[in-house]
């Protein structure tokens, strides 16, 4: 447990403290010197004290995730919005549901258009037309091995 010393209540108070008393808060909750010059510091400590103040804690297993992402932040974000699902741009998905046709064209990562709607995501476009939350990928047959393998423009 962490003893007790005078934690600043609000964000303009700790940026108003030198930079000793930066440092040894610092030396408090990571238990190493800071690696970043002070100013770029403040908005780490005062997440760490609002979560000292309103005992919260992270579990350990995002810290470490965490630190890991910090590593090599570009590898981790270009995974992130990664997708398994390779669709090329111009593609168009064909989906019959409850006897209407539907055709949904793949502008690029993240634009999917449906009867002149563009939407994000394709369980967004699968949402708007069955009324329920679904996996798009699911909705449109795209999780079967042998459509992503196939050559075919399109899937029903």
């Amino acid at each position: 447990m962490k003893k007790k010393i005078y934690l600043p209540k609000t964000m303009n108070e700790l940026q108003s403290l030198g930079n000793d008393w930066l440092k040894g808060l610092w030396m408090r909750y990571f238990n190493a010197p800071p690696i970043m010059a002070c100013p770029r510091m403040i908005r780490t400590l005062w997440y760490k004290i609002q979560c000292e103040n309103h005992n919260l804690r992270i579990k350990q297993k995002n810290v470490t995730r965490l630190n890991r992402y910090s590593t090599d932040p570009d590898k981790y974000i270009e995974k992130s919005y990664k997708t398994k699902y390779h669709l090329r741009n111009g593609l168009e998905i064909v989906k019959t549901y409850k006897g209407r046709q539907y055709r949904v064209l793949v502008r690029f990562p993240g634009e999917f258009v449906c009867d002149n709607q563009s939407y994000k995501t394709l369980s967004a476009v699968a949402r708007a037309i069955c009324n329920k939350k679904v996996s798009g990928y699911d909705f449109f047959g795209l999780n079967n091995k042998c459509m992503r393998n196939s050559k075919a423009g399109s899937s029903q």
